[in-house]
């Protein structure tokens, strides 16, 4: 992980403080990873972990974890396809796309006899970033209406509140994010899908390579 002091999430339960706080720092949060863009390394991306939904995450800032909230870019990976599991988080989530564009689906879960997909709760081990447990949620099977594709281009933010369910939707092209969460508010979650959708992969050399590109093409937009 990347240890900078400066950078660390607003601690605000209230989603409109969390959000107005998030613009407040945008500016602070951008002076610093302009410089992480520009030291990258692939030394430093082998330490970052791949993510089913399709991104590749980097924490930086003081080791507070999602516990206490946290500040990490998250790399979308071009030709990577996500899992496209629905889920919810216990935290506050802001998002500004740095390149590319971020997007995203909140999606309608209907249940059914023939559906796809299994309800499964996520937990954590209080005040710590380790998942204590997944288990399936009852017996009932679902469906998953995608519903309207929110796109948010670069240079604007996106925020999401604690609690709804939703699903990233990356194009192919890569692109990447500042994401900024609250502190949990509960020591669960859910997801919709598979069990074997939790299966995090690995960090490729291709993937290093992809990253390395989107982080160059990327800074002339921070400067």
């Amino acid at each position: 992980m990347v240890v900078v002091d400066r950078l660390t999430a607003p601690r605000l339960d209230r989603y409109d403080d969390f959000v107005a706080e998030c613009h407040r720092r945008w500016p602070q949060y951008l002076r610093v990873v302009s410089g992480i863009l520009r030291g990258l390394t692939p030394n430093l991306l082998r330490t970052a972990s791949p993510h089913p939904d399709g991104f590749v995450k980097l924490a930086i800032g003081p080791p507070g974890w999602v516990a206490d909230g946290q500040v990490r870019l998250h790399f979308w990976l071009p030709g990577r396809t996500p899992s496209q599991q629905p889920h919810s988080h216990p935290w506050h989530l802001g998002s500004l796309a740095l390149a590319g564009v971020y997007h995203e689906h909140q999606p309608t879960l209907l249940a059914v006899d023939s559906g796809c997909l299994r309800k499964f709760e996520v937990s954590y081990l209080p005040g710590q970033d380790v998942r204590a447990d997944v288990r399936p949620v009852g017996a009932q099977t679902y469906r998953s209406e995608p519903g309207e594709l929110l796109a948010t281009e670069e240079g604007t933010a996106h925020f999401l509140p604690a609690g709804p369910v939703h699903m990233s939707a990356p194009d192919g092209s890569g692109g990447i994010t500042l994401a900024v969460t609250s502190p949990r508010f509960a020591d669960h979650a859910y997801f919709y899908g598979d069990r074997g959708m939790l299966d995090l992969g690995s960090v490729g050399q291709d993937d290093i390579e992809a990253i390395m590109a989107l982080a160059r093409g990327a800074r002339g937009s921070l400067y």
